[in-house]
């Protein structure tokens, strides 16, 4: 086995092109086995899902070895893209086996989680500390008993400047195994960024205890004591300067031979050195990691109503997402942008955040006051940036709020139209290009008929979608949703409820139920009731106009569904 990780490029290749067969093997046997279960064949179909199974186990036994070849190669980009191709393979396996209802969940589940420490490891060692930090949290949020993640995260957090996380980070590693000698390093680094050079030197000594002839602990320990010297010099009392060498400052940070290291201040309170023994220890607890409730509902479970968008998105994005190989042969990709106009407060953004669930995408909202700028070419630098940080958090969902303020129509822009024709012409350069780095542009409006025309045209925004204000079942939805999550009477009628709100939009439902919560609190009643609920509407008018309603309609053939 020894043999075999450390084999070099040859074992590494080698290794690839075994993977690489398996896939093709699994491809086929995959396709035979829906054939036979076209064909009513049962014993055809349970040998293919015994050879699927054999080779799948295989899959993750190469494609485990393969990251380890890479990451010995110190290549963390191309173990990153293997990384990310091995997971989509694994994807597509994992939706055969749930299609074929087998019990795979810890198979599939500790190879995932395989995966996911290869990519935390190579974010690393690319400087990508936030989307590390991310992956690091996904593992610990599946099994905290590894020590090296939590040794990882908080190197992560070390880098990120979050000093108090980090070392929770730390001394969970430690409390978990006490031998692991970077947790202590790390530890005595973060408590160095906290001028707490008593405890860092503890640190180091322990680091040194379990492992004598460690460079990293003996750099950090001899750092320590130069800096503790320097603090008795300052002491020495009044009147005394310091020498040109004591004004130095001690640097730290996490070992790395090709960077230096930050500076810290050299700052403290306390006159001398104690002894070892009369030092106080600190004692740390490890942080809690909220686990998963896989019981609360997410995704379009969340939304009332809105069946057709919900279908469109299903059929567009959803489907296309979770069968990849399905629509591959076709040519068929997710949209590139989609754009939902519509009055306000219909809900527009709140089901963008679901679709981002429902496909276990990022999410990234944009607001206009992120990207505008006074200063001359700032905004498109500000547009850049945010499709970059989509690209190093993909897959993301990019959604713009207000649409018409970060594209409008160029033919009605006045003295600035030169430099708003720039940022335009930055937005259309990203988004031409956005599906292909796993990014979905997702544009809202309320005003659709200001947005320029080159960004409405199919291959930008691909799909234009109206959001109008709920129909009768949506609300009859809305209202049940929302008066759950409060005391209510068993008189409550939804569907009169529905009857009485016509025009009103998603956010006057819930405006209308803060009130009725608001009058129940100031008259110290037990619950809400029906009659309660009948005045509040009575007295709250909708947002939204029966005439603007129809406004929208005047932009159907705007609409690509």
């Amino acid at each position: 086995m020894l043999e075999r990780i450390f084999g070099g490029k040859e074992d590494r290749d080698s290794t690839l092109k075994e993977l690489n067969k398996v896939i093709d093997y699994l491809s086929v046997a995959k396709a035979d086995c829906n054939a036979a279960l076209e064909s009513g064949d049962y014993n055809r179909q349970q040998k293919c899902i015994k050879k699927i199974c054999e080779l799948y186990d295989e899959f993750n036994r190469l494609s485990i070895n393969y990251l380890q070849f890479i990451a010995l190669d110190n290549d963390p980009q191309t173990g990153l893209d293997e990384e990310e191709n091995l997971i989509k393979n694994n994807r597509s396996t994992e939706t055969f086996f749930a299609a074929f209802s087998l019990d795979v969940d810890d198979v599939t589940t500790q190879n995932n989680l395989n995966l996911e420490i290869y990519k935390a490891f190579f974010l690393f060692d690319l400087q990508k500390y936030r989307r590390a930090l991310k992956s690091c949290e996904s593992i610990l949020e599946v099994d905290d008993s590894k020590d090296g993640i939590w040794t990882l995260k908080g190197q992560v957090l070390f880098q990120l400047g979050n000093f108090d996380d980090a070392l929770d980070a730390f001394d969970s590693a430690i409390e978990l195994e006490w031998h692991n000698v970077k947790a202590w390093i790390g530890k005595g680094l973060t408590l160095q960024a906290f001028e707490n050079y008593n405890d860092a030197l503890d640190a180091y000594e322990t680091a040194l205890e379990i492992d004598e002839n460690n460079t990293l602990a003996i750099e950090g320990r001899d750092l320590v004591l130069s800096q503790l010297s320097q603090v008795r010099d300052e002491s020495c009392g009044p009147g005394e300067s310091l020498s040109e060498d004591n004004k130095s400052k001690p640097t730290i940070g996490l070992p790395s031979p090709d960077k230096e290291s930050p500076q810290i201040s050299d700052k403290v309170s306390f006159d001398k050195l104690p002894s070892r023994e009369k030092r106080e220890k600190r004692v740390f607890k490890r942080p809690f990691v909220k686990k998963k409730d896989d019981d609360k509902p997410k995704g379009f479970a969340c939304v009332a109503g809105m069946l057709e968008l919900k279908e469109i998105l299903t059929r567009d994005v959803i489907k296309p997402l979770q069968n990849p190989e399905n629509y591959k042969k076709f040519n068929v990709t997710i949209p590139n942008g989609i754009l939902l106009y519509g009055p306000p407060g219909c809900g527009k953004t709140f089901i963008v955040e679901k679709l981002a669930e429902e496909v276990s995408y990022n999410f990234i909202k944009v607001p206009p006051s992120k990207i505008g700028s006074k200063y001359i070419h700032e905004t498109s630098d500000n547009i850049a940036k945010v499709f970059t940080e989509a690209k190093d958090n993909a897959p993301t969902i990019l959604f713009f709020d207000e649409f018409e303020a970060l594209v409008p129509r160029r033919e009605s822009l006045g003295a600035e139209g030169q430099f708003k024709n720039e940022e335009i012409n930055e937005f259309l350069t990203h988004l031409n290009n956005a599906s292909n780095h796993g990014i979905l542009v997702v544009g809202a409006t309320n005003q659709v008929n200001l947005i320029d025309s080159a960004v409405m045209r199919a291959g930008r925004m691909d799909k234009v979608i109206l959001v109008p204000p709920p129909d009768p079942e949506a609300r009859k939805e809305l209202f049940r949703s929302r008066l759950s999550k409060v005391p209510q009477s068993d008189d409550i009628d939804y569907t009169k409820l529905a009857d009485l709100t016509d025009c009103y939009s998603s956010s006057d439902i819930t405006a209308i139920i803060e009130a009725a919560g608001r009058i129940a609190g100031d008259q110290e009643l037990d619950e809400i009731n029906m009659d309660l609920m009948t005045h509040v509407i009575e007295n709250q008018r909708p947002s939204i106009s029966k005439s603007q309603i129809k406004s929208y309609e005047e932009f159907s053939h705007l609409e690509r569904k």
